[in-house]
C-alpha cells in the first residue's frame, strides 16, 4: 500500500519530477539485485559512446562509506569511497564519466553542467521517480523473474508487478541459463502488449589473474577444477557461467552481496580450494573490486568478466534507446 501510495503521488503530480537537459535512459528492475543491471548499463553506454555520443552514467554508489558527490573517470578510485559497481563500470568504460550521488537529481544536474552529455544513463532508476526519464528499461532475470511474487522481505520484489506499466521495454537477461522463457514472454506480452521484449545472454568476456593482472582466455578454464567464490545477488548465475565454460566447479563459497572481503576470507578460500583439489579460485569482476591487498595467494585467484549479448530485436533496442519516448510518467 505504501509503495502504491507513493507511486500515486507522482502520477497525480503531487510530488515534483525534475527534468535534465539531456536524454535520460533509466535502467532498473522490479526485484532485488542479481538481475544483471550493470552489464546492461555498460552495454548501452558503450554503444552510445561508440556512436560518438557524449554519455554520463549516473548512479547512487550502493555500499560506499563516503556519502558525498563523486566523479569517477578511468577506473581510479577506492570501492569503499565510490562503491564496487561504479568502480567496475569505470574500469570497463574509462572514457565515460561515472557520476555518483545519493541525490540523483542533484547529481544529474551537476553532470549536465560539467560534461554537457547528450545521454545520461540512470543506473537503478525504476524506483527513483524524482528524476524524469525519456526511456525506461526494465531488466528482468529470465532465470528467476519475480520470485514468489511478494514484496521484500516476504519475497524479492521491490514493487508490485503494476510497476511494470512504466516500462518502455523489457530486457530479459540470462536467457541462455534457463530451459525455457516462453511462460515469461507470454505473460509479459499478454499483460503489457505495448512493451517490446528484448532478450540478452551472458557470455564470458575476459579472465585475468587478480595478483599478476595477466590476461587469460576464458576458454583456458575448460576441464580445470575450480572453486567459485562470490558475493553477488545471484551466485548461481555466476557458477552456471563457469560450468558453461567447461570447468568442474568442485567447491563454492558464497558471501552476502557487496561483502567486504578480508584476509581471513581469502585464507578460508585457499584452504577450501586446496582441500577440494581446485586449481584456481575464480571470482567475479564485481568481487574483484572488494578484494584486499594480498601477497601471492596459495591458490591463484582469477576474475571472470561477463558481457551481455543481445540475441533478439537488437535494432529495436537501439531505436528505442536513441529515439523512443516514455508513454507513462
Amino acid at each position: 500500500m505504501a509503495v502504491r501510495f507513493r507511486r500515486g503521488l507522482y502520477q497525480a503530480g503531487l510530488m515534483p519530477v525534475h527534468a535534465l537537459s539531456a536524454r535520460v535512459v533509466s535502467v532498473g528492475n522490479i526485484s532485488m539485485g542479481g538481475t544483471g543491471k550493470t552489464p546492461v548499463v555498460s552495454l548501452i553506454a558503450k554503444h552510445l559512446a561508440e556512436g560518438n555520443q557524449r554519455v554520463v552514467v549516473l548512479t547512487r554508489g550502493y555500499g560506499r562509506t563516503d556519502r558525498g558527490h563523486k566523479i569517477l573517470c578511468g577506473g581510479v578510485g577506492s570501492w569503499r569511497e565510490v562503491g564496487d559497481e561504479p568502480l567496475m563500470l569505470s574500469r570497463a568504460l574509462p572514457a565515460i564519466p561515472i557520476v555518483i550521488d545519493r541525490d540523483r537529481v542533484a547529481g544529474g544536474e551537476r553532470a549536465v553542467e560539467r560534461f554537457h552529455p547528450r545521454f545520461v544513463i540512470l543506473d537503478d532508476g525504476l524506483q527513483h521517480l524524482r528524476l524524469a526519464r525519456d526511456v525506461e528499461v526494465v531488466v528482468i532475470d529470465a532465470t528467476s523473474p519475480f520470485g514468489n511474487g511478494r514484496l521484500f522481505p516476504r519475497g524479492i520484489l521491490r514493487e508490485d508487478l503494476g510497476a511494470l506499466r512504466r516500462a518502455n521495454l523489457f530486457l530479459l537477461t540470462k536467457v541462455n541459463q534457463t530451459k525455457g522463457i516462453d511462460g515469461l514472454v507470454n505473460f509479459l506480452r499478454r499483460t503489457y502488449p505495448q512493451v517490446p521484449i528484448i532478450q540478452g545472454a551472458y557470455e564470458p568476456q575476459s579472465l585475468r589473474n587478480v595478483m599478476s593482472h595477466e590476461q587469460l582466455s576464458p576458454a583456458s578454464l575448460r576441464g580445470k577444477l575450480v572453486m567459485a567464490m562470490s558475493s553477488i545477488g545471484n551466485p548461481i548465475s555466476f557458477e552456471h557461467s563457469l560450468e558453461q565454460l567447461g570447468t568442474q566447479v568442485v567447491e563454492k563459497i558464497r558471501f552476502p552481496d557487496h561483502h567486504p572481503y578480508c584476509q581471513e576470507d581469502l585464507a578460508t578460500a585457499a584452504y577450501l580450494a586446496r582441500k577440494s583439489g581446485a586449481r584456481y579460485v575464480v571470482t567475479t569482476e564485481k568481487d574483484e573490486m572488494r578484494l584486499p591487498t594480498m601477497e601471492e595467494p596459495e591458490v591463484p585467484i582469477l576474475s571472470l568478466g561477463i558481457q551481455l549479448k543481445v540475441v533478439s530485436e537488437e535494432k529495436q533496442l537501439w531505436d528505442l534507446i536513441e529515439r523512443g519516448s516514455l508513454k507513462w510518467p
